[in-house]
């Protein structure tokens, strides 16, 4: 396994996907390039994240059924990506706990102080879309003259 690292995240990498891999990358590259473009542009980002199979987040954050947690560069102590999820050390009541947030578990990546984000839908990537109507099939008959 290939790891590369930038100034926040260590990304890994793993050595081949399966096909029912694909959906979890296709949101994988949003949510890191979301994040990437937010630390070119602004020092607090944000991820909106709903409760399903998040580890280490105190459970007061989800009252309203989802959270906004901070994961600028001077709030967190480790950050690990992977095509899975996100791991990372953030602080509550001012004591590093270690988090894991699955990739599907994010709703959106935003920036607080000026209001942009990129929001995430799930239904796009797993093929949960409106299907279309079958198209007729040709049919090929032959014609003999009288």
């Amino acid at each position: 396994m290939e790891i590369y690292k930038n100034n926040l995240f260590e990304t890994k990498y793993p050595e081949t996907y399966r096909a029912d891999d694909v959906q979890c990358c296709f949101v994988f590259y949003q949510i890191r390039m979301a994040i990437r473009f937010f630390l070119d542009t602004t020092d607090r980002i944000f991820l909106l994240i709903s409760p399903a199979g998040v580890a280490g987040v105190p459970e007061n954050l989800f009252s309203s059924g989802t959270a906004g947690i901070d994961i600028s560069p001077d709030r967190i102590s480790m950050a690990s990506f992977s095509p899975e999820g996100i791991h990372v050390a953030l602080p509550f009541n001012g004591v590093h706990r270690p988090v894991y947030i699955p990739v599907s578990s994010v709703l959106a990546v935003y920036d607080r102080n000026d209001g942009r984000s990129v929001v995430i839908d799930h239904k796009i990537w797993s093929g949960e879309t409106k299907s279309r109507p079958a198209v007729p099939q040709p049919r090929l008959q032959l014609v003999t003259p009288r």
